[in-house]
């Protein structure tokens, strides 16, 4: 293996020099350039564990927890590594099943490793090692079981007074008279337990225990299921727990409650039909702060101080099961449903059996492309002609199938308030006509994200190398400035070294696609196309986007005339990064279908102003089934068939799906969604009652096809520009 001194005799410079060009502390490019071709020829790395020896770090952080068996560490322990490894840390694990003795020793091994901070997270109650710590300035982050603060002690704390007094609030509300309460000590103190139970007419009986194993969850629940008067509710603090005391129920046998409330955050599969309710936290959210707060320790090297962040934990009833029951016989006419030809719908398709065996409903779906579909919603002869109970439609369709009376308002559903309650922020009034009626419910929301290839952006020899070029540190473009340097630098035909062909992909098949890839830059710079019912693509701001739209082209995959082709480009891990709808990104992270599977990085678009985009499912007025074609749109979009049709395709209509951290790993992106949608926009429209189809003929032929045109080099920006202005001119004549 190459060292840092054959690379310095094969560039015949000295060691310094070789030092300084890897840690980016020359912008001689004479030598740079020599000391990177000895470095490419002799295949040498860089010692990361030298460099840091140099800087007295060693670039790892301790942490020490109770166990990796309970339920929701790992989710902890994922999100402090990935965020630590975001920033050059590594990280060391260490068990201590809350033994103290184990818990110092623990310590001490960090301490004489050298690490540059330390996680706790046990129920040890006392940290008598504190001090040693503090003496040798190592910051310490405690996590919500270290709930004796004491000294210096910066911690993260839960909260759950607030969880348990709902909690036994809606026991009192169901009837339920005694609860028996197992929580791992330092949870919740057992005084501040009764004393909300009592506070809601609830009498507690509390057990409790070591730890969150299985096994004393039976122990415990078998001595609760013991006591008189017998129990009505068990509440459980933690999925093991829950397990445990589960097989207690079974022992003792119908006599005993099968009413269940546990602490811990939603995973559907296990939940469903095993508990009414749940007291949750994030686990994914405690990691983060945890990482972040001793990142800012480091950052200041200020050593251990005091401190304290409080996270409030939730109380939540389920749904009912998605599905059970005897299946009914199917009879009468089949509900006839209208969708666009797409993975995402035909997840609907497979989940609708259940609507049909629990109803004795037969469902036919009916796939159309896009403009087949367009021309049929708009036409209600046709509808007719095939039965059509149910439309999928575009959200900026919407005023062009409510004026002419082809939707069928909804308004009986706005009474199930509840019903509502969870839909992501102000989606619901995409679907509020002009008259202030609902014209359908979200069913394929959509809102653009940036998709990257993590280690691109992580690898420090590419980042020394953008440094050096572009004189600022390369990172995940913030606006569109930066994304055209990193996809300068990312394609192979600008830059030789770079480990990818391309730096991005775009489409250029002039269409509709086209249209909303340049808003995203054109209201990034301040502009709008439409402004008092007319088009003005001719000012300053409008060529300035396009230029810099054109300039992405320069670094571009060829040939993608769809989002479906910028995600199988993606996929085969051809381009460092792309923007698509949440909606496009089926199957990117997938390993069996995508080479970039578990690179998968996500963040908001360059510039944060994504284009609002969206399907909903609307009732035609034509409808000879409209109460049944209404039941189906409100279980197609409902809360009950939310977390299967999340976990099958990647996107939700409901705020509760992207809360949940259980899925983060298959769809990493999820996190950045309700951002992405609290900046997003809707397309401004004209008044198509010039022409019905003036929104769709602009967007998709006069500005996405002129777009195309300059996007393949057929025209310059100021042409194009100037046939837009003149073909929607027409278009409003």
């Amino acid at each position: 293996m190459a060292t840092i001194k054959d690379v310095a005799a094969a560039a015949g410079v000295s060691l310094g020099t070789v030092s300084n060009v890897i840690n980016g502390k020359t912008n001689n490019h004479d030598l740079i350039e020599r000391v990177e071709r000895a470095i490419e020829e002799l295949s040498f790395v860089p010692d990361a564990k030298g460099r840091s020896l140099k800087s007295t770090r060693t670039h790892l952080v301790g942490v020490v927890v109770s166990s990796i068996e309970e339920y929701g560490m790992q989710a902890i322990l994922a999100a402090i590594e990935k965020r630590l490894r975001q920033y050059g840390y590594g990280v060391v694990l260490k068990t201590t099943d809350n033994n103290r003795i184990l818990e110092k020793k623990h310590i001490e091994y960090f301490l004489q490793l050298g690490v540059d901070g330390i996680i706790v997270n046990t129920a040890v109650s006392r940290k008598k090692w504190l001090p040693r710590a503090e003496t040798a300035n190592v910051p310490v982050v405690f996590l919500d079981k270290s709930l004796h603060l004491e000294g210096k002690m910066d911690a993260i704390q839960v909260d759950y007074s607030e969880a348990f007094r709902r909690c036994f609030a809606w026991c009192r509300e169901r009837g339920f008279a005694r609860a028996g309460v197992i929580l791992e000590k330092a949870t919740t103190p057992r005084t501040e337990l009764e004393r909300l139970a009592a506070l809601a007419g609830v009498g507690a009986v509390c057990h409790i225990v070591g730890d969150k194993s299985v096994e004393s969850g039976f122990k415990a629940a078998f001595e609760l299921l013991s006591t008189q008067p017998p129990l009505d509710v068990l509440v459980l603090g933690g999925y093991m727990l829950a397990k445990g005391a589960q097989k207690a129920v079974q022992v003792f046998g119908s006599a005993t409650p099968g009413h269940l409330i546990c602490l811990k955050t939603e995973n559907w599969i296990e939940d469903e039909g095993s508990f009414d309710a749940l007291i949750e936290v994030s686990n994914h959210e405690i990691g983060c702060l945890a990482a972040d707060r001793i990142l800012e320790k480091l950052r200041r090297r200020g050593g251990q101080q005091s401190g304290l962040q409080t996270l409030q934990a939730e109380f939540r009833v389920l749904q009912a099961p998605f599905a059970g029951g005897a299946a009914l016989p199917l009879q009468g006419e089949p509900l006839r449903v209208a969708l666009l030809k797409s993975q995402t719908a035909d997840v609907l398709v497979m989940l609708s059996r259940v609507f049909s065996q629990r109803y004795g409903i037969p469902l036919e779906f009916v796939r159309f492309g896009y403009n087949e579909l367009t021309s049929l919603v708009q036409n209600p002869d046709t509808l007719r002609d095939k039965k059509i109970d149910v439309v999928m439609y575009d959200i900026i369709w919407r005023d062009m199938l409510v004026r002419p009376g082809i939707l069928q308002s909804l308004d009986t559903l706005r009474s199930d308030e509840s019903y509502f309650a969870d839909f992501i922020d102000d989606i619901i009034e995409a679907y509020v006509g002009e008259d202030g009626s609902l014209y359908g419910l979200p069913f394929l929301t959509g809102t653009q994200l940036l998709f990257y290839q993590k280690d691109l952006f992580e690898d420090n020899d590419l980042r020394m190398q953008f440094r050096r070029e572009y004189g600022y540190e390369l990172k995940v473009p913030e606006n569109w400035n930066e994304f055209n340097d990193a996809a300068a630098f990312f394609t192979q035909s600008v830059n030789k070294r770079s480990p990818v062909e391309y730096g991005t992909a775009l489409i250029d098949g002039g269409n509709l696609y086209n249209s909303i890839e340049y808003l995203n830059r054109l209201w990034a710079f301040g502009g709008n196309l439409i402004t008092d019912n007319s088009v003005h693509p001719r000012t300053e701001v409008a060529r300035i986007a396009l230029e810099s739209y054109l300039t992405s082209f320069s670094y571009s995959y060829a040939s993608c005339k769809s989002w479906e082709d910028i995600a199988d480009i993606f996929k085969q891990g051809r381009v460092a990064m792309v923007t698509l709808y949440d909606s496009y990104a089926f199957g990117i992270n997938d390993s069996m279908q995508s080479r970039v599977a578990g690179n998968v990085g996500s963040g908001i678009i360059p510039g944060q102003r994504p284009v609002l985009g969206g399907w909903g499912l609307g009732l035609f007025s034509g409808s000879a089934n409209r109460e049944t074609a209404s039941r189906f749109i409100k279980w197609a979009c409902g809360r009950r068939i939310a977390n299967p049709f999340a976990v099958l395709s990647g996107i939700s209509s409901r705020k509760s799906f992207y809360l949940n951290t259980d899925l983060d790993s298959l769809y990493p992106w999820k996190s950045n969604v309700l951002k992405s949608y609290s900046l997003s926009r809707m397309r401004r429209l004209l008044d198509d009652r010039v022409a019905p189809d003036a929104n769709l003929r602009l967007y998709d032929a006069i500005i996405g096809g002129q777009l195309g045109r300059a996007a393949r080099g057929e025209c310059d920006a100021d042409i194009a520009l100037a046939e837009i202005d003149k073909l929607s001119a027409a278009l409003l004549e």
